[in-house]
């Protein structure tokens, strides 16, 4: 595969940030042309895409690229800039609803460069940088009252994947004593049929 291009068509700075990010790019891109061939679904998804006829391997390849790095915070959302963010690059997210996303809120990528041509008040009222939650090496600052600790759709849901495989302590289950792990840090019971019991034992104290 050729190396991901931002949008004047130059190669990516070399970063261990963006060859992880290539990599799984990669590795989405062969598990995708490993699928067993779904025309209902392929159908869906060309239409969704507003393709007109037939899409071709590199057209359909192309897209899932483009949809992977909107996913990334691969590269500032300012068309005419283009920066391929580096490790240690500043990401500056803004909630915005772009013409291709529908009626959607996403999370949109800028630049220190394009940034400090906005209004003053953007520098004003940004948050301090902090690392990615999602250790892609690249550090995320946010604006007035919103508050981002990823810096893409990616980057959230690796979060959100460490946080639900957190380990805790083994304790009581409150339905029938026995001794448990729970896998999260709420869990009162030790299965659906205790807390489904623990339920019932309720609803008769209420009537």
């Amino acid at each position: 595969m050729n190396p991901v291009t931002d949008p004047d068509g130059s190669a990516t700075a070399a970063s261990s940030r963006n060859a992880i990010l290539e990599a799984e790019l990669e590795a989405e891109l062969e598990e995708r042309r490993s699928r067993p061939a779904h025309p209902d679904l392929e159908e869906a998804a060309r239409l969704l895409a507003g393709i007109d006829g037939e899409e071709t391997d590199e057209e359909r390849e192309a897209r899932h690229a483009a949809y992977w790095i909107s996913r990334t915070a691969y590269c500032c959302y300012t068309r005419s800039c283009g920066h391929v963010f580096t490790d240690g690059d500043v990401i500056h997210l803004r909630r915005l609803r772009p013409e291709f996303y529908g009626s959607s809120w996403v999370r949109v990528p800028f630049c220190e460069t394009c940034v400090s041509g906005f209004h003053p008040s953007w520098m004003e009222m940004r948050t301090t940088p902090i690392a990615c939650a999602g250790g892609c090496g690249a550090l995320v600052s946010s604006w007035g009252l919103e508050r981002f600790v990823a810096c893409s759709s990616r980057c959230a849901e690796i979060t959100q994947r460490e946080r639900r495989l957190v380990s805790h302590e083994p304790r009581a289950c409150e339905g029938c004593g026995e001794e448990f792990t729970p896998t999260r840090s709420d869990a009162r019971y030790c299965s659906g049929a205790c807390r489904q019991e623990a339920y019932r034992k309720r609803k008769l104290v209420a009537s």
